[in-house]
């Protein structure tokens, strides 16, 4: 790494964030497994390197790992929560790191030390929101283009693994300084098995990114709903405003109608 930049983030690590925290690591090695390793200076405490393991080394270095790690105070995650058994899963496919899609977010490393855990990221100094939101940036047809064909790599890619990422909008979506975008904060994320027919939560996505049949509550939502996100950050761009910034959920849902009409049957064959 290093001449490149890095980003550390710190998160205090309670039984209340633990779930979104592991599923956001555990997503990112599904996607993304990095092939750099990374040392954090003046840092004693547990540093997991997240290197590409060939199978035959993968045993050993879960093994040797949880032997590094020390027993945690009550009330706080258990070894095998934070175990890198629990956290690394199989990658998306077996392709090479050359197919990796180069919009995805990179988790270099992370560290756990009793009650905060620090998530290593590459440095990425802007996001959307921030650029939409500077109106001395003009935004030009050719940078939405690109900036749209970026976000829709990113988001083919994790459908392609079969991963939702639930909560894409402008402020998720960081941008590194040669303009290159990429999807961040899968904390919502979710794997979705082919044969998995288990409802989903309804609580997901920001409101003014939120698909209506999640806003209706629905449980059996597909992929789809990430695409709505989609469109909503695209008309962003084009109008430097949210399409729809609802107050809460039944005025977002008349926002939706005012614009787009009523759903019919036609229009929305399945009924919530």
């Amino acid at each position: 790494m290093n001449a490149s930049l890095t980003a550390v983030k710190e998160i205090p690590l309670t039984r209340h964030n633990a779930p979104k925290l592991i599923q956001e690591v555990k997503t990112l090695l599904k996607l993304h497994p990095p092939p750099i390793q990374i040392q954090l200076q003046d840092t004693p405490a547990l540093m997991v390197s997240l290197q590409s393991k060939s199978p035959s080394t993968e045993d050993n270095a879960e093994n040797e790992i949880k032997e590094t790690l020390q027993p945690q105070p009550e009330n706080e995650p258990t070894e095998s929560e934070l175990s890198m058994e629990h956290l690394s899963s199989d990658t998306c496919t077996d392709e090479s790191q050359e197919s990796l899609s180069q919009h995805i977010i990179r988790l270099l490393a992370f560290e756990w030390k009793h009650d905060l855990v620090r998530l290593v990221f590459e440095y990425m100094p802007s996001n959307l929101h921030t650029l939409i939101r500077s109106y001395n940036i003009p935004f030009t047809e050719s940078m939405i283009k690109r900036y749209m064909l970026m976000m829709l790599d990113g988001v083919a890619y994790i459908h392609k693994c079969r991963v939702m990422h639930r909560d894409l909008k402008p402020a998720n979506i960081l941008i590194d300084a040669n303009g290159i975008l990429k999807l961040a904060d899968f904390g919502l994320a979710k794997y979705v098995k082919e044969c998995d027919d288990r409802g989903h939560t309804h609580q997901v996505a920001t409101r003014w990114y939120r698909a209506p049949e999640v806003l209706y509550g629905a449980r059996n939502y597909t992929f789809m709903i990430d695409m709505w996100s989609i469109g909503c950050i695209f008309a962003e761009m084009w109008n430097r405003d949210p399409l729809f910034p609802g107050q809460n959920d039944i005025d977002q849902l008349y926002q939706v109608f005012q614009i787009l009409g009523t759903p019919d049957e036609h229009r929305w064959p399945v009924s919530l």
